[in-house]
């Protein structure tokens, strides 16, 4: 084989690599940075694209698959990544989950959304509206509002039939 036709085939061989995160990304950046390991001679940085509104810090060890522009290993970018040990198992086809390297989270099956966090889950929002039965295990804490229930608010309802000593008094009164 010619030279000329050895190089062509090598950046076609290079258009499409898989490879191994050395390293953590890095987000300093307007694109997320990594580390590619093509293997254990070869390493180099590259950009990773994401879908937009779907932001992900990817740890060291992470497979990645790189497309080269042209062939040219200076030019590429990560189009896919899967973390073999933090990936989850056992998703039902038709089903997706949001997960970190934690343990913690997200997962949408038909019908269903399940949120699991080891610590908390924090929603901020000036207003958050539920349909439906809320069902809670455990205590309900309000800092600073109110709980209304109808039309009988905690903090200011009235009771009626109110007995001096050690009786009871009458349902609440709005």
């Amino acid at each position: 084989m010619s030279f000329d036709l050895q190089r062509i085939f090598r950046r076609i061989q290079h258009v499409v690599r898989p490879a191994r995160l050395a390293a953590p990304s890095q987000e300093a950046g307007v694109i997320q940075r990594i580390q590619p390991a093509f293997n254990s001679m070869e390493l180099h940085e590259t950009n990773s694209m994401q879908h937009f509104g779907f932001a992900s810090g990817l740890p060291a060890g992470t497979d990645v698959m790189i497309v080269n522009v042209s062939g040219d290993n200076a030019n590429g970018v990560a189009i896919a990544s899967n973390n073999q040990s933090l990936r989850p198992k056992g998703i039902a086809a038709g089903e997706c989950r949001i997960y970190n390297a934690a343990g913690d989270y997200v997962h949408v099956a038909a019908g269903q959304i399940t949120i699991v966090a080891a610590t908390k889950v924090v929603v901020t929002s000036p207003e958050v509206t539920m349909s439906g039965k809320l069902t809670v295990t455990g205590d309900i804490t309000s800092t600073g509002g109110d709980v209304v229930a109808g039309t009988i608010s905690l903090k200011t309802h009235v009771h009626q039939q109110v007995t001096v000593g050690t009786g009871l008094s009458g349902v609440p009164k709005p």
